[in-house]
Formats: C-alpha cells, structure tokens, sequence
C-alpha cells in the first residue's frame, strides 16, 4: 500500500516537473505577444516598455544605430537588463531599427522602432458627412417573393447568397449598380434562366446561379433581394496637416449600417455636416448625434483608406483654407508611450458647426495595438456635456483628444451599458495608417 502511495507522489511530482518548462515558455510566449509589434518614438523623446522580467535579459539591436537601452549604448552583445527592469528606448538619431529581447539565445520580446522628427498638426473636432461607394454591391438582406401558387419563396437566399455578401458580378458584367442587377434579373426572369452572380464572401470570390421568378403583386422578376451600393453616415474629422493635406477621421473603420461589415472603398467623399440634434445616450442604448447634410454638395475632401484606426484622405484646397483662417494652433502629435492616466480634453461639435472642448479622464492607457484599434479607456466628466449627451454618442467618432498640449488620439466606441465611458484610439496608430509620413517625405524630397 505504502509503495503504491509513493509511487502515485512520485508520478505527480514528475507531472509537476514536466509542466514547469510549458508554464515557462508559456510566459515567454505571451510576452512576445504583449509587446507592441511597432513603436514610433520622436526625436528627443525618451519611450518605454515595462519589461519587469523575473530574469536577467539582453537586448539587441539590429539595423540603424539610433537607440541607446537604459542610457547604454549597445554593442555587439547588446545591453544586459538586470531582472524587474523597464526597457527605456532614447533616440540617438532618425531611422527604424529592430529591436530583440532575448533569454541567452531565444528572443522573448520583438518589435520595430521608428524614430521620427516631432510631427505637427491641426487638430479638428469639426462634424463630417461621410459617404461611400463600394466596390460591389452589398446584400443587405432577403425579402419573400410570392410563387405562381401564392407561397412565399425566397430564391436567392436558397441558391446560398447570405447577408453581408458582396455581388462583384452579374452575368459577364461587373456590377456597378442595384439598377443594372435589376435589369440583369429581369433579363434572365424573360429568358427563362438562372442569373449568374459572381459574389465575395470573407475573401473567398464564388458564383452562384438563382432562378428569378414573376412575382405577379409587381408583374416584375424578382430574386428577393435588397441590396446596396453606398453607405452614408456623421463623424468627426481627428486631425489634418495643412502642407500636405492629409486628414484623418472617425478613428474606426467604415462599415455597413445593415451588415456591420467592412466596405471595401470603391471611392468616398467628406462633406461638411450640420449638427442639428443629439439623442443622449443611457445604459443599454447608446445616443446619437442627428446632422445633416447633402451628397456632392460642400465637399471638404476625398476617402483613400478605410482602416481599423479610421478613414484617411486629402482634404481639397479650399476645405484647407477654410479650415485654417483665423491661424489654428498646431498641436505636437503624442507617441503612445507618451499617454498618461488622468485628465484631458475632446474636441467636437454639439449643435451646428462650432467646435467645442469638454474634459474627460483617461482611466486606462493600452500601448498594444489591439482588435479596432482600442488603446484607450476613457470617462466623460464634463457637466455639460453629459448634460447634453449622456457621454459618447454615436457621430462623436473621431473626436481628438488633448493632452498636455499634446494630441493624443481620438474617441472611437461607447461601452453600451456605460455611456459616459468609452474607448480611444492612439494618434500615432492613426498616423501610422494615414499615408502623412510618406506624403511628408516626397514634399521634403519636391523641395
């Protein structure tokens, strides 16, 4: 008995060995995922990442020599961190550089640094009309058709087509309108054959043949379809530089309003927009900003990008001249690292077109790029605006935060049940996707 009591400890004390490598290598491997895979630090500005390993490391540099480590130079061998040490990255010099943590051999921590000279620009808070095209038509959704026999038929949902479906195709030519689909069905409904629709599902193209019928209450063929080219919507420009007239908006991407799926720009336009209303925002219900505005009329710029951290374009030259009489400020643009907990302040528009600044609370800073681009917790403190709003609503996307005089990011989501808290995004993730930092360096290298 009692050899059998050590044997079953003895196994269990193996088990435990044996697990104690996976639990270590585990930690490193979520580490190496913690990390921010891409870092922009600015000249003169020192970054940091909270390393706090329980064991000495070393890091490494490879590419350009532009970093010193913990006031350390690297060499060949890098810099030894002694164990519970923060990483502190200082700026020697422009350029990028690669960056590796490693345990003796085996890199824990990986990520690309680029330091940049201090970027300038205007922050906005000015409410937008946003519309846009895709390419393709979007399934919105399915309506019942009435058979010869008086049943309700739905035939393009039973040869497969699901909402959220993209129809690229409609017979041998490209779909460029719910027009042409209709008349393509009509066409085939007469010839008494399937209409081929070529479609994009989550990158996957495919093609699919549905059977139009005679839907005798409109004398028409018809293969229940709703369907949708544009997609229209308010928000909020974040920021633009006025050299080179790059702009970047809403901090999320554009989706669907039916489907809530991206749309894959075909071309898109800012207009200017009116705030005529706000519905407030409680638990369970978020608010909403009612704006107006009109489609080809007062356009401020075109719609290049349509990201997870917001839309990107040019602003037209007179929307810039517009936009900067009166000599804004401009605003240094904060790197994440730079962030900090406490209060800061929004720019947006709650009645017309006048743009006005509300304190909030930072409650959390995440400096890892995570799912839509969420790096910051933040909480509504302003009386009035929580008077007038409740706390984020929806048109409010968009809005720049300031910090320490510095512009840090925008507002992009409301926690659904908590209204006067919400999420940001980082500006230099914006920055990072708009196109500014190449349109900058060709307008340095035309000079």
């Amino acid at each position: 008995m009692e050899g059998r009591v050590a044997s079953r400890r003895a196994a269990a004390v193996l088990i435990a060995a044996a697990f104690i490598p996976l639990l270590f290598f585990g930690y490193l491997f979520w580490g190496s995922m913690a990390s921010p895979p891409q870092l922009i630090l600015w000249q003169g500005e020192e970054g940091e990442v909270d390393l706090r390993l329980p064991f000495r490391s070393r890091v490494v540099m490879d590419g350009e020599q532009i970093l010193r480590f913990n006031g350390a130079a690297p060499g060949p061998g890098g810099v030894v961190l002694p164990y519970e040490t923060a990483l502190r990255l200082q700026p020697e010099d422009l350029g990028q550089a690669r960056v590796e943590v490693r345990l003796g051999a085996l890199p824990i921590r990986r990520l690309s640094v680029q330091v940049l000279p201090r970027l300038y620009v205007i922050p906005g808070g000015q409410a937008v009309g946003i519309t846009v095209r895709s390419n393709g038509i979007i399934v919105v959704g399915h309506a019942a058709l009435q058979s010869s026999s008086g049943e309700e038929v739905f035939p393009a949902r039973e040869a497969g087509l699901r909402v959220g479906d993209v129809i690229l195709k409609v017979g041998e030519s490209t779909a460029d309108s719910p027009m042409q689909i209709k008349e393509e069905v009509e066409k085939s409904g007469r010839g008494n054959r399937p209409v081929i629709l070529e479609i994009q599902r989550e990158g996957e193209i495919r093609s699919l043949a549905v059977q139009p019928i005679l839907d005798p209450r409109f004398g028409e063929y018809r293969i229940g379809l709703y369907i949708r080219d544009r997609t229209a919507g308010v928000g909020t420009l974040t920021f633009y530089e006025p050299a080179t007239r790059f702009y970047g908006a809403l901090g999320h991407m554009v989706t669907d309003n039916d489907t809530r799926k991206p749309v894959d720009i075909q071309e898109g336009q800012l207009v200017r927009a009116s705030i005529q209303g706000i519905e407030s925002g409680r638990r369970g219900q978020p608010g909403e900003k009612r704006g107006i505005f009109f489609e080809g009329q007062n356009i401020l710029g075109n719609i290049l990008r349509n990201t997870e951290v917001g839309i990107f374009g040019e602003l037209a030259p007179d929307a810039v001249s517009r936009f900067t009489e009166g000599n804004p400020e401009l605003f240094p643009v904060a790197a994440a690292g730079e962030v900090k907990e406490g209060p800061a302040e929004i720019l947006t528009v709650l009645s017309g077109s006048r743009v006005e600044r509300f304190s909030v609370r930072i409650e959390k800073v995440i400096k890892q790029k995570k799912v839509q681009g969420k790096g910051l917790v933040i909480q509504i403190d302003d009386p009035r605006l929580l008077d007038q709003t409740g706390g984020i609503v929806q048109g409010m996307s968009g809005s720049p935060i300031i910090q320490d005089g510095k512009l840090i990011g925008a507002v992009t989501h409301v926690l659904v049940n908590e209204p006067r808290r919400g999420f940001g995004v980082h500006i230099d993730w914006m920055i990072l996707e708009s196109g500014l930092l190449e349109g900058l360096r060709n307008l340095r290298r035309a000079s």
